[in-house]
């Protein structure tokens, strides 16, 4: 394996693309969404979609038949059906299923849209690479905040030493869930489904995204994407689940910057997640949705998630098309996906037994009354094991 990239091979000629799609609910629908934007502004055929739930959908079907659309029950029948015939086939689907089917897809002769994370674990990647190697078809993943103008602006800052050479980074995210979330399908808070590997948990769902971007920027001045070395971790849960609901994590990535992080769906209420990226001059501080700060005084506005998502179809419907726009390919993906797999051979599940538990809006939510000053000294403590770890990395 190479070192990561962002992009894949840049083509030239444009044209109209034909989509097919698995899964229209949930997240599926902001896809769905995508696709009709570019199919009304002709940069698109929508030609199937896949969904078990017609009856939930019925709408949604009756709208994509009258345009010309096909509905299909078997997502494997409709990648038959259009075996080299399609160019994109997007894949907001159960993480459990996101090998097996995007392998199917690219052995279909159809490039891959997959939403995050790319897989569970090394040789989910494995297959997914050499199937894209076999096939001469591509994925890209739905890291949709790599997509931001910001973020490839603040890279371009860190890769001129703007702060000097990157030496931490460090991030919380306190985003409350309720009881229902881990509820509301299959493999939300599960481990394994029907024998297959999910890990779902905050850190490879929700705040999977400032996994990637921290490896991002931690590559600042080196390479790409910045990997993870060893691990340590406490992760927990408040909730009867099978997975984690709350982590306290660091890592030294191979570029030796020193990652530390802290992530939870059971607090009190909802902080704005922020990344602190510190080298040897400054620092840069990144607000999501919002603002990033510099330590000379530069402060500039970011844009906002649906603008991520719609840059993110942009760019894959550009590259379908045979353009040469920047995708995060399945290389880009991996730092995330080897850390969770790092994880959890590094750490037990533990459960807690000091949260409390409150009803709003008719949903009960489970939470830590002091998990804001816990995460605090997480983030502040050990700076000089961090150090020793950092040193034995590079």
């Amino acid at each position: 394996m190479g070192k990561p990239s962002l992009t894949g091979a840049r083509g030239d000629a444009m044209k109209r693309i034909r989509l097919v799609q698995v899964g229209i609910s949930g997240y599926g629908r902001f896809y769905l969404h995508e696709a009709e934007r570019a199919v009304a502004r002709g940069a698109a055929e929508l030609a199937a979609v896949c969904l078990i739930n017609p009856e939930e959908e019925a709408e949604a079907c009756r709208r994509l038949r009258a345009a010309g659309t096909r509905i299909f029950s078997r997502w494997d029948e409709m990648m038959e059906a259009f075996r080299g015939e399609v160019d994109l086939c997007l894949l907001p689907v159960p993480i459990h299923l996101h090998e097996q089917m995007t392998v199917r897809a690219l052995e279909c002769g159809m490039n891959v849209l997959v939403e995050k994370p790319l897989g569970v674990g090394s040789g989910s990647y494995a297959c997914i690479r050499a199937a894209e190697e076999r096939t001469g078809r591509w994925v890209a993943v739905g890291f949709q905040d790599l997509y931001r103008p910001s973020t490839a602006e603040i890279r371009g800052d860190l890769d001129a030493g703007r702060i000097g050479a990157v030496r931490s980074i460090t991030w919380q995210g306190l985003w409350p869930r309720p009881a229902e979330y881990f509820r509301r399908n299959n493999w939300a808070g599960k481990l394994t489904v029907d024998g297959r590997p999910v890990l779902d948990s905050p850190l490879n769902n929700a705040f999977a995204h400032y996994l990637t971007l921290a490896f991002h920027w931690a590559g600042a001045g080196r390479v790409p994407m910045a990997l993870p070395q060893g691990v340590e971790a406490e992760i927990s849960r408040c909730y009867p689940i099978e997975t984690f609901d709350t982590a306290k994590i660091a890592t030294v990535c191979d570029t030796g910057v020193v990652l530390r992080a802290a992530a939870t769906h059971c607090c009190p209420e909802e902080y704005p997640l922020s990344i602190t990226v510190t080298g040897d001059t400054g620092w840069m501080r990144w607000v999501n949705n919002e603002s990033v700060e510099w330590s000379d005084g530069g402060w500039k506005e970011i844009e906002d998630w649906h603008m991520c998502l719609a840059n993110l179809f942009a760019a894959v419907l550009d590259r379908a098309a045979g353009g040469g726009a920047d995708i995060v390919t399945s290389v880009a993906a991996y730092p995330q996906l080897l850390f969770i797999e790092k994880l959890h051979a590094a750490a037990p599940i533990r459960d807690r037994r000091n949260w409390r538990e409150r009803i709003v809006g008719g949903q009960t939510y489970r939470y830590l009354p002091d998990i804001e000053e816990e995460f605090a000294a997480w983030i502040a403590a050990r700076p000089a094991k961090d150090l020793a770890l950092a040193a034995d990395a590079v």
